[in-house]
């Protein structure tokens, strides 16, 4: 039986062919490799959040812990209720921001510490201006879960409430964006949730 000979001419295109197909899939892996990585989401009370810094945060339904910040995804309008309920380590705080952008940036804050004798700081600031409301909280015991709510006004009105009824209100700098989220410092949110106000205006 004649064997097939095959030339060499023929044996350096083979060899060239399968180079350059090796370099195709090779560039090929390279472009695959820089895609963006898919935004990580998780939920708090059903509603979407993304980190903004979670190298320090402990994240699951049952709430969110640590230290770090936070974005909910989900655009609000310009007036709306929060209620929020947290547990701080000594020291620890944490901050409502409202009608920011979506970095947390130029909104209403509304920040909760835990002073060494377990009493309740807060102040609320907005724009260049900054507010220390804790005379209106004494009868908080920070060493344990503490549970506020508040109507925030983007015109520049907050109003606090105790178990549905109206108990204090202050006045701020207007804000104006239409996202909200949490900075949390040694603390625990086991609930975020936002709503239309008690009080519209």
């Amino acid at each position: 039986m004649n064997k097939l000979k095959v030339s060499k001419g023929i044996q350096m295109k083979t060899i060239l062919l399968s180079t350059v197909l090796a370099a195709l899939v090779i560039v090929g892996c390279g472009k695959t490799e820089t895609k963006p990585n898919p935004i990580s989401t998780s939920k708090l009370n059903g509603v979407e959040y993304v980190p903004l810094d979670k190298a320090a945060l402990a994240m699951n339904d049952g709430g969110v812990g640590g230290t770090g910040s936070l974005v909910f995804r989900t655009p609000r309008p310009k007036d709306n209720n929060y209620q929020l309920t947290f547990l701080l380590k000594p020291g620890g705080s944490v901050t409502l921001v409202t009608n920011a952008d979506n970095a947390l940036k130029g909104g209403a804050n509304l920040k909760f510490s835990r002073t060494n004798d377990n009493k309740l700081s807060v102040t609320l600031s907005a724009g260049a201006k900054s507010f220390d409301l804790s005379a209106d909280f004494t009868t908080y015991n920070a060493g344990s879960d503490v549970t506020l709510q508040f109507d925030v006004h983007e015109h520049g009105h907050v109003i606090h409430f105790e178990k549905g009824a109206e108990k204090n209100e202050y006045a701020m700098d207007k804000v104006a964006g239409t996202f909200w989220g949490l900075m949390l410092d040694q603390a625990l949110v086991t609930n975020a949730v936002a709503g239309s106000p008690l009080k519209p205006e």
